[in-house]
């Protein structure tokens, strides 16, 4: 399999959704806390990895390897891009001493972090990796559904995914269930899903009239209102009905996207493509991983005692947070994440003995058993 195709506005879309998840966790002033903007950069996460994972699933469904060939290419490439830095990071904090993860590294190092948090009811010194934890079952779920479904009930499910999400946050706070039951898979789904179904509709041009949908206006200013009221909600009475709005900033990241990876109707996002925008989106995925901890250092350091609770130290603690997230992501990239990323190369190694072993087996191809499930 190739390269997937590389859209240059998305990696801008990934510094405003990682500049979105600092503000929340380093701006000091509860207003934006209580904002949610956390969320919002999260769920523009899970836009993007929905679409781009499901590109990438979609071409190796259509490619003419193996189902095991597939899988060795598709999880070893997610391995090299994530696993790396995010072991590291365990590591060292926990070598460090930092919080809990000396006890609870091996529920991260599992990807259970999301599991932790719902169950015990509250943010912990690494809650941010439900993220990760979220995103890693999604690609086993996802993995096995775009292998083994027949292509045209691949849309059906990714709807039913994103009524799934929306329903199961209805339910939570209608029955008055803990927020942090939204953050396992089935309700926060609805960000992959309709990643999902912009990959679909533009792979597949019996969908068109779906693309026409998103790109209506009508839509995109629906979607704008209900994005305006999911952050007043927490200003309400009925803060806790927030979650219940988050599908209209899924949709309205869905349009966003859709209209980036389109050359010629997306030239007012071209901004999206300068050079350093692009560059803390290579980087983000570090930012994201090391950002809480270092917030978390930085803010435990000692002021002149008469300066502690100053708005001036707050601001020191705020711009000095930003900065080392920003020196240490890039240290990531550079000592850890791009040696892994040039592993990827070794796929080819599995994918050369893989098609030999099918030839003197006379194993059944990923094309030939997709055309006998009737995609």
């Amino acid at each position: 399999m190739s390269e997937p195709t590389y859209f240059p506005r998305l990696d801008g879309l990934r510094a405003v959704a990682i500049g979105c998840v600092m503000v929340e966790h380093f701006v000091p002033v509860p207003a934006i806390h209580r904002l949610g903007l956390g969320f919002v950069g999260v769920d523009l996460f899970f836009v993007l990895s929905g679409f781009l994972i499901t590109r990438i699933l979609i071409g190796l469904r259509e490619s003419h390897q193996s189902v095991a060939s597939a899988a060795k290419y598709f999880f070893w490439r997610r391995f090299l891009r994530l696993v790396p830095a995010f072991y590291a990071a365990i590591a060292i904090v926990a070598l460090l001493g930092l919080g809990e993860m000396q006890e609870r590294w091996w529920i991260h190092a599992l990807y259970l972090s999301n599991f932790e948090v719902a169950l015990q009811g509250r943010w912990n010194d690494a809650s941010h990796f439900w993220t990760l934890s979220v995103e890693e079952q999604f690609y086993l779920l996802w993995f096995v559904l775009i292998m083994v479904l027949p292509r045209r009930l691949l849309l059906p499910v990714s709807m039913a995914f994103l009524a799934l999400a929306n329903l199961y946050r209805l339910t939570v706070f209608v029955t008055g269930g803990s927020f942090y039951l939204v953050i396992l898979l089935p309700g926060v789904c609805d960000g992959l899903a309709i990643g999902s179904i912009v990959a679909i509709i533009l792979q597949d041009g019996r969908y068109s009239y779906l693309r026409n949908v998103l790109q209506h206006r009508l839509t995109l200013f629906t979607c704008v209102g209900g994005l305006l009221a999911m952050l007043i909600v927490p200003f309400t009475s009925v803060p806790e009905f927030q979650p219940v709005l988050w599908m209209w900033m899924s949709v309205f990241a869905a349009i966003i996207v859709l209209e980036a990876v389109s050359p010629k109707l997306g030239l007012h996002l071209d901004w999206l493509k300068v050079p350093p925008l692009r560059h803390i989106g290579k980087i983000s995925y570090g930012i994201y991983i090391w950002h809480y901890f270092v917030g978390q250092a930085i803010s435990k350091m000692n002021a002149i005692p008469y300066f502690a609770h100053s708005f001036g130290w707050q601001m020191v603690i705020m711009l000095a947070s930003f900065a080392v997230s920003m020196l240490v992501a890039q240290i990531s990239w550079l000592a850890i994440e791009q040696p892994a990323l040039r592993l990827k190369k070794r796929v080819e190694l599995f994918r050369g003995s893989t098609a030999k072993h099918e030839r003197r087996s006379g194993g059944i191809s990923l094309s030939r058993s997709l055309r006998s499930s009737g995609a």
